[in-house]
């Protein structure tokens, strides 16, 4: 047991989210919405500190984030319409 043992498991799920919200911005928006979408989670402070710490919070933003990705994936395409008919 090392403290980089203990870390890497909070590391592989904070990747991991970043890639569900660039999956979930590309299944609702276009490829350069999704990449600005992961490349601004990936950079803010409090993400970084949950990513970097040995504690279940990474667990957690990657579960929620998963949870929601289900649901986007769920959804049709089609039906990401606004009220009036404009692509959202």
């Amino acid at each position: 047991v090392s403290e980089f043992s203990a870390r890497v498991p909070s590391a592989a799920l904070s990747v991991g989210t970043v890639l569900l919200t660039f999956g979930i911005g590309r299944r609702i928006f276009d490829r350069r919405t999704a990449c600005w979408s992961a490349t601004i989670l990936s950079t803010t402070l409090m993400f970084n500190v949950a990513a970097h710490a040995a504690t279940p919070d990474a667990t957690l933003i990657f579960c929620c984030t998963l949870a929601l990705y289900a649901l986007v994936a769920g959804i049709p395409p089609a039906s990401w319409r606004s009220p009036r008919g404009v692509r959202l």
